[in-house]
């Protein structure tokens, strides 16, 4: 309510769940609305998103098919919105599995290598055994193989380290970051098309309105 006091020309919601009322009212306002990042059930106008929920469960997935069964989950200062459906999407694919959920520990830091490094040395600490981790950023978890490195861990063989984002670091560091891969760039250039129609007054179709983007699994070395 107090950006509408600038009179926007459009508005952009970044990894944001937007209250129903709210909503509304954005939505009577008239005001041209792009909702990126996750994916949204009621986008506003245009949602440009990816399945974030389709993301943790194929990375969880891809760790029980290579014979990991004790993982933890491992974040920092992320976005609520995103954050919440990766944490939903774990507990339910584990629990269909029959494998603990509970191995979660969230650190207030911001994203950065040093807080990887920090939660890596955390969840040796808090859980002993575990054979997998997984970071809720290629950030973080190139950080964590940084202090694996300084312990003398061997990774893969001593744990196995992974994340979500698909970071080009992630591609070179070592060993290299087994990650599910966002396309970032390219929801941003369609994010960017659509908004211009919008501001345009161009009539979208119900499929040019919820635009969800295929992501990869790129299998490396860390895992």
């Amino acid at each position: 309510r107090e950006l509408i006091k600038y009179s926007p020309q459009a508005i952009v919601l970044l990894n944001f769940d937007c209250p129903t009322n709210v909503a509304d009212w954005i939505n009577k306002s008239g005001i041209p609305t792009v909702e990126i990042g996750a994916r949204q059930a009621s986008p506003i106008n245009v949602n440009v998103g990816i399945d974030s929920k389709e993301a943790m469960k194929m990375m969880i997935n891809y760790l029980l098919k290579n014979q990991y069964h004790e993982i933890g989950l491992l974040s920092s200062n992320q976005d609520l919105s995103i954050f919440q459906k990766y944490l939903e999407s774990w507990h339910t694919t584990l629990l269909a599995k029959h494998i603990n959920p509970q191995l979660i520990y969230h650190s207030a830091e911001e994203i950065s290598f040093s807080a990887g490094a920090k939660l890596f040395n955390a969840a040796l600490i808090l859980w002993g055994n575990v054979d997998a981790l997984v970071f809720l950023s290629d950030e973080l978890a190139c950080g964590a193989l940084y202090e694996a490195h300084r312990r003398h861990m061997s990774i893969p063989n001593d744990i196995a380290i992974v994340s979500l984002g698909g970071l080009d670091v992630g591609s070179v560091s070592y060993p290299r970051l087994t990650t599910i891969s966002i396309p970032y760039e390219k929801m941003g250039k369609i994010a960017g098309q659509k908004l211009k129609q919008l501001i345009q007054g161009e009539e979208l179709s119900p499929a040019d309105k919820v635009i969800t983007l295929p992501i990869k699994l790129e299998e490396r070395d860390s895992a």
